[in-house]
């Protein structure tokens, strides 16, 4: 009994010591993600060479992600301190100069990631970056897979997260427009640990049919 005791309570010093040690990765994970530079996937579609989401943390999504804890999606604007946010790019554009977007910043200060003058124009830029993945065909699991590749993410993690709040029974299903509003409000919180409102989304959609649909 004494032996069975020992090891019962060994399990669960080393089970807590594990908590513990993942707790202490997320706080650290998400101070780098809101005080340093995002790096971004170096993998980058044909399609759309513009679109880099770099702000994933695995830890941050495995252990405490709202998509796996609850059915609504978190816009906590408190927490819009990420590189996308203080872009107003918060799908993480890549700046590609040959992209004629509306509402571009310049000059820009980030050398890397585009930058625009209002939150609206950014997202309606990260729209159409996705319809035209959406319209190409691909799955959730190719489009995740290019810009969140597996060398620097938790792929699967971030895909069945994706899905779930998506919509899909499978990442390999094809996607198409009834998918954009959700597929667009969840990768900005998978970016960014938080997303943008219905209003916000509507006020970029606007401007995705005025300039870009």
């Amino acid at each position: 009994m004494k032996n069975k005791s020992k090891y019962f309570i060994g399990s669960i010093l080393i089970g807590l010591g594990l908590i513990l040690y993942r707790i202490i990765n997320v706080a650290l994970g998400k101070k780098r993600q809101n005080e340093l530079p995002q790096s971004s996937s170096t993998g980058q579609s044909q399609d759309s060479p513009d679109l880099a989401l770099g702000g994933y943390n695995k830890t941050y999504l495995d252990l405490f992600s709202p998509f796996s804890l609850s059915s609504s999606f978190a816009v906590d604007t408190a927490k819009r301190t990420t590189r996308g946010f203080r872009n107003n790019n918060p799908g993480n554009l890549i700046y590609v100069s040959t992209r004629d977007w509306e509402g571009r910043k310049t000059p820009r200060t980030d050398k890397k990631f585009d930058q625009f003058i209002q939150l609206q124009y950014g997202v309606s830029a990260m729209i159409k970056v996705l319809a035209d993945n959406i319209d190409a065909g691909k799955t959730l699991e190719q489009l995740i897979n290019r810009y969140a590749p597996p060398s620097e993410n938790n792929t699967v993690s971030y895909m069945n997260s994706a899905a779930k709040k998506v919509g899909l029974s499978s990442v390999k299903l094809k996607m198409d427009r009834s998918h954009l509003k959700l597929l667009t409000i969840t990768l900005i919180q998978l970016e960014n640990s938080t997303t943008i409102s219905d209003a916000e989304y509507n006020a970029a959609f606007d401007l995705f049919k005025q300039f870009y649909a």
